[in-house]
């Protein structure tokens, strides 16, 4: 069966303000709610899950880019260096 989160248990979960979900909702970057009662709504756990490991998935790329960059910076020196007769201690 579906889990459901309701909006104090996603504000707990995620650390983010009821404005601050709202808005990524209008934005199109968080999943929107369901409407489970004339007067309550909820989310769906799955969809939220899969935001954060999207987020999360994102985060890693970026900084697996970042150490790459700075690998490559650091052999282009040391490769400069050599080639100018540089030692390195």
């Amino acid at each position: 069966m579906t889990q459901l989160m309701k909006l104090p248990d996603l504000k707990k979960e995620l650390g983010i303000s009821r404005t601050g979900i709202y808005a990524a909702v209008a934005s199109g970057d968080f999943p929107a709610q369901i409407k489970i009662s004339s007067r309550s709504v909820a989310w769906i756990r799955e969809e939220v899950e899969e935001w954060v490991a999207k987020r999360k998935a994102a985060r890693d790329a970026a900084q697996a880019a970042k150490v790459a960059e700075k690998a490559a910076r650091s052999e282009s020196s040391v490769s400069r260096n050599s080639a100018r007769g540089v030692r390195h201690a």
